[in-house]
């Protein structure tokens, strides 16, 4: 189900994270580069638990408990509460406070039946830290500012974001008496609050001089509410047929108010303190009061057919309707603007086919159609209606185990086109029109021998903007052509050695340079960071145990900057960082 938020999931809840690659991942309703699938914790019939902390050179403090189990020893039913709170600081002199907790009811009968309840609530505080900013050159471009990597530009003005959500999720997996058809129902609502007040830089001089503005967003609530309802099974057709099919609805409304002051003019790029700003939001010069509501229902269906013992074709169909509402009142001079963008629809279809060529080598194609309905953004001084997202993509590769399946490798060649693409740049939306992606990937899980892990992919794409404008044929923001990344690790096993429980690893991971902008105006390095980590397992007694954790992220103090949000908003990556953490499980 999908969750849109503006605070963050506290890894606390986090059991897995899944990279979904390729648009068949969730027929029609997505991007066509895939999605990303957080699975979250789950009630266990097993009784365990675990008390942790974690923390770092630069303030990091964090504790996390889990538990889960049967209820009063019950096989039927069964739960889970995971807690976490956090006080932490960062080595941009950001304060973090978070209180989590999140609560589970599962009841499961010998017939199939399942019905799950979840629960959580999020409290999130934390400085708006917009990190570095550029500087305009004679020629035209733009370069990063040459400080430190915790330098700061919202002066005197104590930037700050309280975010707070509640939700509730209801699954359900209903046995249809003995016809081997399962009714697999979802329910979701979040209600999500916050308010914020940040001082953000908005120019700077060919001399280097600043001009910042205060902004606030307050009162603002956005709710979202999901229902996907579907048939799952197997057709008793000449050829073996699983299907899936359903309907799904998704509502999601935003409303807040938004204020700005004056410009503010003083201070310079290397001495942005020198000059004291003022706390307007008071007496501001604009107020605008926001709702926005996207609204769809859809109806979908998924096949997959083994045409031949093998050869398997996958199949799917979406068809939706959807509306965007818009309104804006501006709470100082009483204007008011409306937008609405009626019913639209969508059908998409998507095929894919993989065939075994033998018991270790498979084959692979897809095609599928994409979209994405949006809303109608809006950032401080621009409103720009947005059409739906639609995209198509193209993929073929291999999938080969070795070695009785110890060694998993994947080669992929994909060709990507989108159109209506919205991205925001100093928090305003820019319609960047199209974009297309051609490249390829290849990725390697290897298990050489017990306890010895090795990952390692690399991908190229060559990516470029389709519009109307001089920003034709610019690689997107924030997409290098080249990454890679390569993590080993190994944890002695042999019982009768005294290192067994004893775990070494370490990563290393690369991007190529990036543009900053989708005008190209400015670039951001590639980088490359190099982590480390030690681990080590204390039996206790035979269900208790002691985990120790200490690495080091970033070993060579690589200075790099992760990604931009525009030419005032340049993410700095982390230095150098020590980090440990103790972890009880029993």
């Amino acid at each position: 189900m999908p969750f849109v938020t503006d605070s963050r999931i506290d890894p606390a809840t986090v059991e897995s994270i899944q990279i979904l690659k390729g648009p068949v991942a969730d027929i029609g309703r997505m991007a066509p580069s895939g999605l990303i699938n957080i699975q979250t914790k789950q009630p266990s019939f097993q009784r365990q638990g675990s008390l942790s902390t974690a923390f770092d050179e630069h303030g990091q403090r964090r504790l996390t408990a889990d538990t889960t189990g049967p209820v009063a020893g019950s096989d039927t039913f069964a739960y889970r509460v995971t807690g976490s709170l956090e006080d932490s600081e960062t080595f941009r002199d950001n304060d973090v406070e978070r209180q989590f907790l999140s609560s589970s009811l599962l009841w499961q009968t010998p017939s199939g039946f399942r019905l799950s309840v979840n629960h959580e609530y999020s409290n999130d505080k934390r400085p708006i830290d917009r990190g570095l900013i550029t500087e305009p050159l004679a020629n035209g471009d733009r370069r990063i500012v040459d400080v430190d990597r915790d330098a700061r530009f919202d002066g005197n003005v104590k930037n700050q974001r309280e975010e707070h959500y509640q939700l509730v999720q209801v699954d359900n997996t209903l046995p249809l008496g003995e016809s081997g058809w399962d009714l697999d129902s979802t329910l979701f609502y979040s209600r999500e609050g916050g308010d914020d007040v940040r001082a953000e830089v908005v120019n700077v001089s060919d001399s280097g001089v600043l001009t910042r503005r205060m902004g606030s967003n307050e009162n603002r609530e956005r709710r979202s509410v999901f229902l996907r309802s579907q048939l799952i099974g197997s057709l008793p057709t000449t050829l073996p047929v699983d299907l899936a099919a359903g309907v799904e609805y998704r509502r999601e409304t935003h409303e807040w108010e938004n204020y700005t002051g004056a410009l503010q003019t003083g201070g310079t790029v290397n001495d942005p303190d020198s000059f004291d700003l003022v706390n307007d939001i008071g007496t501001p010069q604009n107020g605008l009061y926001f709702d926005t509501e996207v609204q769809s229902q859809g109806v979908f269906a998924l096949a997959d057919v083994a045409l031949l013992p093998s050869l398997t074709a996958t199949l799917g169909l979406r068809y939706e309707v959807f509306e965007t509402d818009f309104h804006r009142r501006d709470l100082l001079a009483g204007g008011v603007t409306d937008a609405r963008s009626g019913d639209q629809n969508k059908l998409t279809k998507g095929l894919g086919l993989m065939w075994s060529v033998t018991r270790d080598l498979n084959l692979y194609f897809n095609y599928a159609d994409t979209f994405e309905p949006q809303s109608i953004f809006i950032g401080q001084t621009r409103v720009a209606e947005a059409d739906p997202r639609e995209g198509r993509q193209y993929e073929v590769g291999a999938k080969w185990h070795l070695l009785d399946d110890r060694h998993f490798l994947t080669v992929s060649l994909f060709d990507l086109e989108e159109d209506n693409v919205v991205q925001f740049e100093n928090g305003e939306p820019v319609l960047n029109g199209g974009q297309t992606s051609q490249g390829a990937e290849v990725s390697l899980v290897s298990n050489p021998v017990d306890g010895f892990n090795l990952r390692a992919a690399v991908g190229v794409v060559d990516a470029e903007q389709v519009t109307n404008d001089d920003d034709d044929g610019n690689r997107p923001a924030n997409v290098p052509t080249t990454t890679a990344s390569l993590w080993a690790s190994y944890e002695f096993q042999t019982a009768a050695r005294p290192l067994r429980g004893l775990g070494l690893g370490g990563g290393v991971s690369y991007a190529g340079d990036r543009y900053g902008d989708s005008a190209g105006s400015f670039e951001m390095d590639g980088y490359t960071v190099l982590d480390v980590g030690a681990w080590y397992y204390l039996p206790l007694s035979q269900r208790e145990r002691l985990r120790f954790d200490v690495g080091v992220k970033n070993l060579a103090d690589e200075e790099y900057y992760s990604a931009s949000g525009g030419s005032y908003r340049i993410s700095v990556g982390n230095p150098r960082t020590v980090f440990g953490g103790v972890k009880l499980e029993f």
